[in-house]
């Protein structure tokens, strides 16, 4: 890993920095308590450092197309 970065250029990265970006990503599109699993973290708490917040400009969207989704499974 380490030569990696030094021949593409970057700041030297670790094992643990990558596993900390997957994490935060991770928790942007998965239910936190199944990060958690992912992450082999016993207690949510620790799972919640990788929680940032991030502007949801969509979120209204998704939310309603959530809500037409139900309806149209139930109809």
């Amino acid at each position: 890993l380490h030569a990696a970065c030094k021949c593409a250029g970057v700041r030297e990265l670790r094992v643990h920095d990558l596993r900390h970006s997957c994490m935060s990503m991770m928790v942007q599109i998965f239910p936190l308590s199944d990060v958690q699993v992912y992450a082999g973290h016993a207690n949510i708490q620790t799972t919640m450092k990788y929680i940032h917040h991030q502007p949801q400009n969509d979120a209204a969207a998704r939310f309603g197309a959530m809500i037409e989704k139900k309806s149209v499974n139930r109809g």
